[in-house]
């Protein structure tokens, strides 16, 4: 267990498996940072696109979901890129520069609208009117900005996870 010191008050543990002989605390810090970026596309796919959550228990649909919902993820993924870019460019266009809170696309939102529109999209044969639907679900995401807020501490929440992913409340998306 590595401590290492957040700010005056806070201190947070950190467990690795790295030795202490080849990386110091600051190096471990280092590493953790660099790793959050992962722990938040964890908690996207866990939490929000519901990979764990299966239509069945034979290894084809779970090999069916997994593959799909990665697939769905990607896309978004591809989706939240293109849109944060071109909020940025609209931003430097219209000279408004970034204060302390960096601006992007809600994921949440860009879920929601994703989910709506992406099966009616691949839908479209013609690559052409395809690609101007995308770029209009784009539009609409730009319409959802918010401002990247320092992160608040939670409090703890007590959940029944015992029915967490059950197969017959499996959602559309």
């Amino acid at each position: 267990m590595v401590k290492v010191k957040i700010n005056d008050k806070t201190d947070e543990l950190l467990l690795t498996n790295l030795l202490k002989e080849e990386f110091d605390t600051k190096d471990i810090a280092n590493l953790y940072g660099r790793r959050w970026g992962i722990e938040i596309s964890y908690n996207t796919l866990k939490n929000k696109i519901k990979i764990e959550s299966f239509t069945g228990f034979l290894p084809s649909f779970v090999y069916q979901d997994f593959f799909a919902q990665t697939f769905i993820y990607n896309i978004l993924q591809d989706a939240l890129h293109l849109a944060n870019s071109k909020l940025k460019l609209i931003l430097y266009k219209r000279q408004i520069m970034y204060n302390k809170n960096y601006k992007n696309i809600t994921e949440n939102d860009a879920i929601g609208l994703l989910k709506e529109k992406l099966i009616k999209i691949m839908m479209i044969v013609d690559d052409e009117i395809r690609f101007n639907e995308y770029m209009k679900l784009i539009t609409e995401m730009l319409k959802y900005i918010s401002e990247v807020r320092p992160e608040k501490p939670s409090k703890a929440r007590i959940k029944n996870l015992s029915n967490k992913y059950n197969c017959n409340l499996k959602p559309s998306f």
